[in-house]
């Protein structure tokens, strides 16, 4: 069984019905079509930003910020409260300070001693004390003792007092 094999160089022969086997091998990588070697796909990778990334990022910057705001407030509500509360305790040690002053002024005992001795006051009986209930608000007018525009100006503040003004 002979193989026709037909050969695309002519000098593989050489003169001799016997092949080279290289040049066999040779005349098969040769016949075969040659791939394109690929190009080289480069080592760095690029990467796009998402739309999502960027609002994520300038969500969280603006929550930082605000977050920032906020305890600037807070610490100048706290200093103003802490400025309040030592102002209160100062009007308060002044009160008490004005307490003690004011109680230490009037002696009960003395107003008492001298309204007995000097002014001949008592204490009154359980039958000389009275109560009075009235519906309406107490109201005073006062009006001058002069004649003439005073009369009339007494008037108009008596209605006025009436009224409720």
């Amino acid at each position: 069984m002979a193989e026709d094999v037909r050969y695309k160089n002519a000098e593989l022969y050489n003169g001799n019905a016997a092949y080279e086997v290289a040049w066999q091998e040779e005349e098969q990588q040769t016949s075969q079509p040659q791939r394109r070697r690929a190009a080289r796909r480069s080592l760095h990778r690029r990467y796009g930003l998402s739309i999502t990334a960027v609002l994520g990022v300038i969500v969280v910057a603006a929550m930082v910020v605000l977050t920032l705001m906020s305890y600037a407030g807070y610490t100048s509500a706290a200093a103003e409260a802490i400025a309040v509360r030592s102002q209160v305790e100062e009007l308060e040690d002044a009160n008490r300070k004005l307490t003690v002053a004011y109680e230490a002024a009037f002696d009960m005992n003395e107003i008492k001693e001298y309204a007995q001795t000097a002014l001949g006051m008592g204490q009154p009986a359980a039958d000389q004390t009275g109560y009075v209930k009235l519906e309406a608000q107490d109201s005073v007018a006062i009006c001058s003792q002069d004649g003439g525009d005073s009369v009339l100006s007494g008037i108009t503040a008596m209605i006025a007092a009436a009224i409720g003004r």
